[in-house]
């Protein structure tokens, strides 16, 4: 009997803990003007909107250019004035917030929709502008900088950016937990490191 009263109450922890974690946010990156083909179809100066929804906590940490991003790939609708909504099916394709203080000065960061090639390349289209940091209610607004020339596939044929203008504000819900900054990931490193001495010394005392 206590064994199954204390299988329930651990079913019961497990259920709230997952229920905890799977709070689905909203992602949005609109503003300024595009102008491309998209299926072949040629617009120009259009108002659009990408949207994606995903849980907040399960971003990925990685780097770019050497300074901390927050990435997840998500299904990513976009809207562009003239068309049919319609999904970017790149793959890893979906919402991204980095620093890119290596640019443009501290307390700035890039939000926006892409996927990464390298360690120095991401393909996508993002606002750069402030940002206090890679956590909670996260929200860019700045110029928009996208990849121009290259053909984004779509569940309508393929995107090709030619130009992009104005201002476009990118929002979305970060974990709680920013993502170390580069400093800080190397003072954790040397804590390791003299913890891990302190253990050798131990054992061969």
């Amino acid at each position: 009997m206590i064994t199954r009263l204390l299988s329930f109450v651990f079913l019961g922890c497990f259920l709230m803990v997952n229920s905890a974690h799977a709070a689905v946010a909203t992602y949005t990156l609109s503003g300024g003007k595009i102008s491309g083909t998209l299926g072949g179809v040629s617009f120009s100066g259009a108002d659009f909107t990408i949207t994606a929804d995903a849980d907040p906590d399960n971003f990925v940490p990685g780097l770019v250019f050497g300074f901390p991003m927050l990435s997840q790939p998500g299904v990513s609708t976009m809207t562009i004035v003239g068309f049919t909504p319609f999904q970017i099916t790149n793959a890893n394709f979906g919402p991204f917030l980095a620093d890119s203080s290596a640019f443009f000065g501290p307390g700035t960061g890039y939000g926006g929709f892409a996927f990464q090639v390298s360690a120095t390349e991401m393909k996508g289209i993002a606002a750069v502008g402030p940002l206090s940091s890679l956590s909670n209610n996260a929200t860019v607004t700045g110029p928009l900088e996208a990849s121009t020339e290259f053909a984004f596939t779509t569940t309508v044929g393929d995107l090709v950016l030619t130009d992009v203008t104005g201002t476009g504000t990118f929002s979305g819900e970060f974990p709680s937990s920013a993502v170390p900054e580069p400093t800080s990931m190397a003072i954790f490193g040397l804590g390791a490191l003299g913890m891990a001495y302190r253990v050798r010394r131990k054992l061969k005392a």
